[in-house]
């Protein structure tokens, strides 16, 4: 798609860049500033008003447009989108199986919670172990119990404490691929990355789908761009390129 622009010298200036270059420079010019370029209606004259004013004319594009491709393989159960639907920034575009990746997660859950209720019953008997050896030192210091009974109850209290410490670090575990197997079940859940449309779609329901494989191509709408060349004049002091850019 073509877009002619009537630049004035006064845009010029505006947007000379630093650099000088002796070949055609193309650039990129916000669709959405029309203050900065003036559209020429179609069958009109493209020939300047003055010989200070030319015409520029190049492609309009826009900034955000993606192929959305599949995180891990598995066969599209269901679809949400086609081309031409309107879609938000992580809106459903479509779902893949995840029927044994869902069972895993439960199960990685429910060790977890059996892990955490764990760690719970083995802090309780460390809080009575550190208990006993309160009370067996303070009969120690009234020399009610003998060394070996205090150093009993010490030991005890200590080897409990590194019972806690080894649950605690299984718990982290059971997190840990807890998490890995959530993030595998949301790469069944393809989303849209930004707010746009889906221009086209790549696969059909009950399809297998290989990892990195394309699924959908969503394209924004906003913002549009316009790519043009616009020539320069150059000084006589040689102090200005005789190219520039928009």
């Amino acid at each position: 798609m073509k877009a002619l622009f009537k630049v004035s010298p006064l845009m010029i200036c505006a947007l000379l860049l630093a650099g000088c270059s002796n070949s055609s420079i193309p650039s990129e010019v916000s669709a959405a500033q029309p203050a900065r370029a003036e559209a020429i209606p179609a069958g009109a004259s493209t020939a300047p008003n003055s010989s200070e004013d030319f015409v520029a004319s190049g492609p309009i594009i826009v900034e955000n447009q993606v192929d959305v491709a599949a995180q891990r393989e598995g066969v599209v159960t269901q679809l949400m989108a086609d081309s031409g639907t309107p879609v938000k920034k992580g809106q459903l575009l479509a779902i893949l199986d995840d029927r044994q990746v869902l069972a895993d997660l439960e199960a990685a859950r429910a060790k977890t919670r059996s892990i955490e209720a764990d760690l719970k019953n083995w802090e309780a008997e460390a809080k009575v172990l550190d208990a006993d050896y309160a009370r067996a030192k303070k009969m120690w210091d009234a020399q009610l119990i003998t060394q070996e009974q205090l150093d009993h109850a010490r030991y005890k209290a200590e080897s409990d404490q590194w019972d806690v410490k080894r649950v605690q670090e299984s718990l982290v575990n059971a997190q840990q691929i807890e998490q890995s197997l959530n993030l595998e079940y949301q790469k069944t859940r393809i989303i849209a990355p930004f707010d746009g449309v889906v221009a086209r779609r790549y696969v059909r329901a009950g399809q297998t789908v290989g990892k990195n494989e394309r699924l959908f191509w969503v394209t924004a709408v906003a913002p549009m761009r316009v790519r043009v060349t616009v020539p320069g004049k150059k000084k006589r002091n040689g102090g200005c390129c005789n190219r520039c850019r928009i």
